[in-house]
């Protein structure tokens, strides 16, 4: 009998109830294993040692191929130990062999949201209520209670962002790890605290124009314009400044045309219009 009670044995017989159903409260883990294989006993402490700190977010079910063979052949078992991720009563991720407990919480970590930090939920309720430097306090009481929470810190820069403290939504960007920074959020804010950072000092959209069509070659004032653009969400108009910076001078700002470019592409949310600029920029370069 397993010890903790999100961790149990999985037969044939109580397989949808206790994997296929149960995943659709909570994802499960399936560890497919058998008495001889040596592997299997390596990685079991690491499963239940990993499972025990979700706190139940997470649950562990063991089926033991051996006396479960023709489960496992349908499930596609092949070799041992495999592990199967269920959610929402569907497979939707796998690894096979022995891997360090980092790499099991990263695979778990992709599945299983964390355990909501009451601090993060009273910003919310705060920035909600228009009280934004009250939720950027109880931010930043949230990140010093819970460091290893990048969410916490994506909620702050994005209201620093909000409140024109662009050093400080830079610094908390500069906090996030190694692999937040594979999040999409991050580059999105990156990009949100680069625009606003380049709109602080530009004259009105008007003004902008004015002085652009005096002097087309002007590349300063076409990437304010496109930053002033940007934060209006006029995004096509935007990119079509960027693009043209590229296009008349590549050495404005060390490359700022297509750098700046490729930023915005992170912040848009319009696939096609994103598809579209990226294949003009490609031509353009060439």
């Amino acid at each position: 009998m397993n010890a903790l009670p999100q961790v149990r044995d999985a037969t044939q017989a109580d397989f949808v109830d206790t994997v296929i159903e149960r995943s659709r409260d909570v994802p499960v883990l399936v560890d497919f294993w058998a008495e001889w294989c040596s592997p299997c006993r390596m990685l079991t402490p690491i499963l239940t040692k990993v499972i025990s700190d979700y706190a139940g977010r997470v649950e562990l079910a063991k089926v033991n191929t051996d006396q479960n063979q023709e489960l496992a052949l349908g499930l596609g078992v092949r070799s041992l130990p495999t592990v199967k991720l269920f959610k929402d009563g569907e497979i939707v991720d796998e690894f096979i062999g022995v891997i360090p407990e980092n790499m099991v919480r990263d695979f778990v970590d992709r599945h299983v949201a964390r355990a909501e930090n009451p601090l993060l939920a009273r910003a919310a309720g705060l920035r909600a209520q228009g009280n934004a430097e009250a939720a950027c306090t109880a931010l930043t009481e949230a990140e010093a209670a819970d460091p290893d929470n990048d969410d916490i810190r994506f909620a702050l820069a994005e209201l620093e962002i909000e409140l024109g403290d662009h050093e400080a939504a830079g610094a908390t960007l500069e906090r996030v790890s190694g692999k937040g920074r594979g999040d999409p959020r991050y580059a999105q804010l990156d990009g949100q605290l680069a625009f606003a950072a380049i709109a602080a000092t530009a004259p009105d959209i008007e003004q902008l124009e004015h002085t652009l069509a005096s002097d087309p070659d002007d590349c300063d004032t076409r990437l304010k314009l496109s930053a002033r653009l940007a934060q209006r969400g006029r995004f096509e108009p935007a990119m079509e400044q960027l693009l043209e910076i590229v296009r008349r001078d590549r050495r404005f700002g060390d490359d700022a045309g297509r750098k700046t470019l490729v930023k915005l592409f992170d912040i848009v949310n319009d696939p096609a219009l994103v598809s579209r600029y990226r294949g003009l920029l490609a031509r353009a370069l060439n």
